[in-house]
Formats: C-alpha cells, sequence, structure tokens
C-alpha cells in the first residue's frame, strides 16, 4: 500500500471517530450532512485510438474519462472536434464522417483533459472499369470518343480516377490519353482502359470510307490515230478528299476508236470519239477522247463480207492479212455463217477475225438476222455496232 493510500485511510479512520464522538457528545442535536468532494478527471481514452475510414464512410469513436487511477468516470460532459474538417468530420457523439482523402486528429475533451484518435481516409478501391461505347465502327481516318467509368464493387461509379489507354493493334485503330481512337486501317482493335489495377475494353471495328466520286484528268483529251494518251483516276469521299489505295477498273464505251488498258493508258485507233470510264466501289469518271486522223497521212480501210463459218480456214487466212494491214477493219455483213448465233460469233468469227475485234467497225448482213434481233451480232459487237432498233442488214 502506498504512503498516499496509508495517509489517506488513517484521515478516512480519524473522520469517522470524530463523527462518532459528535454524536455521542451531542446526543440532542441533528447530525449533519457529510458530502464527499467531486472526483476530477485526470483523462480521457478514445477508443479507437488508430482507424482508417474509405471516402464517405463512418467510424464511431468512443471516449472514457478516468480519474487518477484510471477509473472510468461516468456522467461527465465530453466535447469532439477534428484538427481537419476538409478531411474528417466528427458530431457530438463521436461519429466520424470521411470527407478527403487525408489524416485527421479527433478530439475528445472532458473537464479540461483531452484524448486523441488519428483517422486516415483513403479512397474507394476501383472494382470495375466500364468503357462505352463497348463495339463502335469508324471508318479509316476518322475518330471514335471512348469513355471509361470506374466504379467500386458495388457498381457506383468514382469520379477522379486516372485512367489510362491502350491499343492492341496500332496498325488499325490508335488511342490518346483521352480515350480517343482514331482508325488507320480496315480491321478490328481491343481498346482497353485501366485504373487502379482494373481494366475495361473496347472492340473497334474500321471499314473503309465509301467512294463518293470519281475524277479523272484530264476530262478531255484528243489524240491522233496510233498516239497515246495517260489518264489518272482518283476516287473520293463525300467531302472531297483523295481516298488512296482504291481499286479502279477501266473501260472505253468505243473499243475500235480508243482503247484503254488497266493502267488509264489510252490508245487512238481510228478517227472518232470515245468515252473512258474510271470506275471505284460502284462510282464512276469520265474523260472524253477525240481521236483524228494526222494530216497529209491516208485512211486505210480493209474489210470483207461472207466472213466465216464453223468448218472453213479461208477466214484464218484473211485474217494473217489482216495481221499486216494497219488501219480499220470494217465488215459487210454475214459476218458469221450460218445463222450469226451467239455460238457462231463466238465459236466461228472469234477464232481467226476476233483478234481485230477492237479495230473493227462491222455491220450486219441477211445471215446476222437469221438469228432474232441480230442478237449474236449486237451482243458481239457491243456498243460499237450501233443500236439494234435501227439497224439494217446490208445484204438480202
Amino acid at each position: 500500500m502506498t504512503l498516499k493510500r496509508k495517509l489517506s485511510r488513517r484521515l478516512a479512520l480519524l473522520f469517522s471517530a470524530a463523527a462518532v464522538g459528535a454524536m455521542v457528545v451531542g446526543s440532542c442535536e441533528k447530525p449533519a450532512k457529510l458530502t464527499a468532494p467531486p472526483v476530477g478527471v485526470a483523462q480521457v481514452d478514445v477508443m479507437p485510438m488508430t482507424a482508417t475510414a474509405q471516402l464517405g464512410q463512418t467510424v464511431q469513436l468512443t471516449a472514457m474519462p478516468e480519474d487518477a487511477n484510471g477509473i472510468p468516470l461516468s456522467g461527465r460532459t465530453i466535447t469532439w472536434a477534428s484538427s481537419n474538417i476538409a478531411v474528417a468530420t466528427v458530431n457530438a457523439s463521436g461519429l466520424v464522417t470521411s470527407v478527403a482523402v487525408g489524416t485527421a486528429t479527433i478530439t475528445a475533451t472532458c473537464e479540461g483533459k483531452s484524448g486523441t484518435a488519428t483517422i486516415t481516409v483513403v479512397d474507394i478501391p476501383v472494382a470495375t472499369v466500364d468503357v462505352s461505347p463497348a463495339t463502335p465502327t469508324v471508318q479509316a481516318g476518322r475518330t471514335v470518343q471512348l469513355t471509361a467509368t470506374p466504379k467500386d464493387a458495388s457498381g457506383n461509379p468514382l469520379s477522379g480516377r486516372t485512367v489510362t489507354w491502350r491499343s492492341s493493334n496500332t496498325a488499325v485503330a490508335t488511342v490518346n490519353g483521352s480515350g480517343l481512337v482514331t482508325g488507320v486501317a480496315v480491321g478490328t482493335a481491343t481498346i482497353t482502359a485501366t485504373s487502379e489495377g482494373k481494366s475495361g475494353t473496347a472492340t473497334v471495328t474500321v471499314t473503309s470510307v465509301p467512294v463518293a466520286s470519281v475524277a479523272v484528268t484530264p476530262p478531255a483529251a484528243s489524240i491522233q490515230t496510233g498516239q497515246t494518251v495517260q489518264l489518272t483516276a482518283t476516287p473520293k469521299d463525300a467531302s472531297g478528299n483523295p481516298l488512296p489505295g482504291r481499286v479502279v477498273t477501266w473501260t472505253s464505251d468505243a473499243q475500235g476508236v480508243a482503247s484503254v488498258d488497266g493502267r488509264g493508258l489510252v490508245t487512238g485507233l481510228t478517227a472518232g470519239s470515245a468515252t473512258i470510264t474510271a470506275t471505284s466501289e460502284g462510282q464512276s469518271g469520265t474523260s472524253a477522247i477525240t481521236v483524228t486522223s494526222p494530216s497529209g497521212v491516208s485512211v486505210v480501210l480493209v474489210g470483207a463480207g461472207d466472213i466465216t463459218g464453223c468448218g472453213q480456214n479461208n477466214d484464218e487466212a484473211t485474217a494473217k492479212l489482216l495481221d499486216n494491214i494497219a488501219g480499220t477493219v470494217f465488215t459487210a455483213g454475214d459476218n458469221a455463217y450460218p445463222a450469226g448465233s451467239p455460238t457462231d460469233y463466238a465459236n466461228c468469227y472469234d477464232p481467226t477475225w476476233g483478234r481485230h475485234k477492237a479495230r473493227t467497225k462491222p455491220a450486219p448482213g441477211n445471215h446476222d438476222y437469221a438469228t432474232a434481233g441480230a442478237a449474236g451480232y449486237f451482243g458481239y459487237f457491243g456498243a460499237v455496232a450501233g443500236d439494234p432498233t435501227k439497224a439494217r442488214s446490208t445484204a438480202t
């Protein structure tokens, strides 16, 4: 037993003896009422002393006043305060509410004595990342904006989080730090957004920009027979922007006047006019070609009628003559026996005189009309044969 306690006990005994004596001596008097002095608060314990709370959550603190011997003292008034209300606030019951990431000291005070607890506020962790739109389509050279939304375990959006972006195939689509995707080439790419170790994705499909028009240059040209001119076709989008790398096909509406190869090189064959057409993805552009004969040069026409029939070889002999004669070839009718049918032209005429088709000016005969509407003749020669509704046989 400590000296202090011994003295306190002796004083208490003396006080009791004195009181008894007073009662005996003054038994005829009313006894005096004795009141013990209140025990003062020596310290305040706050529990828990340290706590961690996610942003927006609460923590309940408890404060216990104690006397000098560590004995709890009930019924005492306690006040609460926060060192940083921007991080955490506390109400009169010791309930702490987290406000922002950081640290705050919460103090409980009773009769001039205080105790504290340290509260650390942390961010709510990211549980998932949603990327929208999830399956966008973008044309090559165009852009599409993606949005990433980090969320907590309950699916609530979490603002202010850092998000990084990457593309699985930068040859198809690229993405910047803000989620803006640029289509590069036709194909698909997976775009991934990551925040605090959690990721979400979008599948981007890149398509080609459709051809809206085809510009052919020069739009018109004049050449002499035997000369060439190079045409250029430029497919363009709806805004007039050139679209490189597109397939272009070339045709001439008058092969006997001017031919064109797969690169747009036009060759003048005979005097006349031809329209050269360049087509890409269903869109077309044209160039008007005029073919003239050189001045001072005679024009050569060579041809025949009753030309060919299957089972004969005279047509091959005359075709060989044409091989060595420059100029325009003409037919005078009855070109393919026996009836000028599509089969007669394909099997009898085409293997011989057909090799001069590009410079041939044809005319039908009565045997060509043995097939209704001279369908074999007009089908074989095409536009150069003229209008089938106006044609007439050259022989009867």
